[in-house]
């Protein structure tokens, strides 16, 4: 969580200033962008968007369980846990 937020703000302090206030080291967090995305993380972003579809056309009124199921018609597998917390995000 912090080298999102390290990047977030990289542009108003220097990354040398936000590494030091959060105690890791300036080469972690260049590891870190350098990392490629995991497999789950792009799962996600597509389960993501698909929930996001899935809320708009229902006017915004559809939580976890409904969206579940929708998605479950769509042909899409997923729990419910993991759409309540993708929709936290």
């Amino acid at each position: 969580m912090i080298y999102p937020f390290i990047d977030q703000h990289c542009h108003q302090h220097s990354v040398r200033f936000l590494c030091q206030v959060f105690k890791v080291s300036t080469i972690s967090y260049y590891a870190y962008r350098q990392r490629p995305e995991s497999m789950r993380q792009r799962a996600n972003e597509a389960l993501f968007s698909q929930i996001r579809l899935t809320f708009r056309e229902h006017k915004q009124r559809y939580g976890s369980p409904r969206i579940t199921a929708a998605l479950k018609k769509r042909g899409v597998c997923c729990s419910e846990n993991r759409v309540a917390r993708l929709m936290k995000d």
